[in-house]
């Protein structure tokens, strides 16, 4: 995505710095990403993120879509529910999700 949004800015310059000068760049990035704001608001979390924050129905629906996005049709799915020790995604909980990880290497290293 970061590289996607360097190749815009290179082509909105190229196009505007000649007729309208850098005040015509800095007004145009803004203009040219806004669609971006509106995605933002249609994009879920992940089903992950909503399991350990204790939004387990989300999480579902999130995955149901996903299965239907993918050709896999109606799935089936129930999740079982988080214990109330670990609602919330806090420093610990964090900490945990990335030690159960399978893909994390054996050193974490977290930023406070």
């Amino acid at each position: 995505a970061w590289g996607v949004g360097v190749s815009i800015s290179g082509a909105i310059a190229y196009f505007v710095m000649e007729p309208y000068g850098w005040r015509g760049f800095v007004l145009s990035i803004p203009i040219a990403f806004s669609p971006c704001i509106i995605l933002l608001a249609c994009i879920r979390d992940s089903p992950r993120f909503d399991y350990y924050s204790g939004k387990v129905e989300e999480a579902e629906t999130t995955i149901k879509q996903l299965c239907k996005m993918n050709g896999k049709g109606d799935v089936e799915i129930k999740l079982k529910e988080v214990p109330v020790s670990t609602h919330g995604v806090g420093l610990a909980t964090t900490y945990r999700i990335l030690q159960e990880t399978a893909n994390t290497r054996n050193t974490v290293f977290l930023i406070f």
